[in-house]
C-alpha cells in the first residue's frame, strides 16, 4: 500500500500539471473583447463593399450603428450593427456574442422574412487555439436542425438577404 507521502506527492503532481493546463488555455478575455470587435467591424465594411453599387445607385442604404453588449468575463462593450433598408423594409446584422457554440462569434442576420445565425469558426479544430482564430471565418447554419454550415461569401450572403427580405428569384 502507497505511503501517505506518495499519495502527498501524487496529488501534488495532479495539482501541477492542472495549474500548467490552466495556463495554457488561459483566455485574456480583453485581447479576445478587442479580436470580436475588430472581426465584426471588418465583416460589416466587407458587407458594404458587397452592396457599395447598389448605396451608390441609391437603392439601398448602409447604416452602422452603435451597439452595446453584455457577456459574461468580457462585461460591456461597444461594437457596431449594420441596418441595409431598402426604404422602410430593413435588414439588419446584429453582433450577439463572442461566446457561441462551435464558434469564436455570433451574429443574427434578420430581414423581414426571417432570419439566419452566422457563426466565426474555424474548420479545423486540430490547430492550436490562436491559429483556429487567425484562420476563422464566417458561416451561417440554415436551421437548428440542419448540421451543415455554408461558408460566408458574397454570393452566399446576398443569397441570404434575397431570401431574408422574401425578394423573389
Amino acid at each position: 500500500m502507497p505511503s501517505s507521502q506518495t499519495l502527498d506527492d501524487l496529488i501534488r503532481n495532479k495539482a501541477a500539471s492542472l495549474r500548467e493546463e490552466s495556463a495554457y488555455y488561459a483566455i485574456d478575455w480583453d485581447e479576445r473583447r478587442t479580436w470580436w470587435q475588430g472581426c465584426v467591424d471588418a465583416f460589416l465594411t466587407e458587407i458594404v463593399g458587397w452592396f457599395q453599387t447598389l448605396v451608390d445607385e441609391g437603392v439601398i442604404t448602409a447604416t452602422r450603428k452603435p451597439i452595446e453588449i453584455r457577456e459574461e468575463h468580457i462585461g460591456k462593450y461597444s461594437t457596431e450593427s449594420l441596418t441595409l433598408a431598402i426604404d422602410a423594409l430593413t435588414f439588419d446584422v446584429i453582433p450577439v456574442e463572442t461566446h457561441a457554440v462551435g464558434g469564436f462569434g455570433h451574429i443574427s442576420l434578420v430581414g423581414s422574412a426571417g432570419h439566419a445565425k452566422l457563426l466565426l469558426c474555424s474548420t479545423d479544430d486540430t490547430l492550436p487555439i490562436l491559429e483556429q482564430r487567425a484562420t476563422a471565418e464566417w458561416y451561417f447554419v440554415r436551421s437548428r436542425d440542419d448540421e451543415q454550415v455554408y461558408q460566408m461569401t458574397e454570393w452566399t450572403f446576398k443569397s441570404l438577404y434575397t431570401e431574408l427580405m422574401s425578394i423573389g428569384i
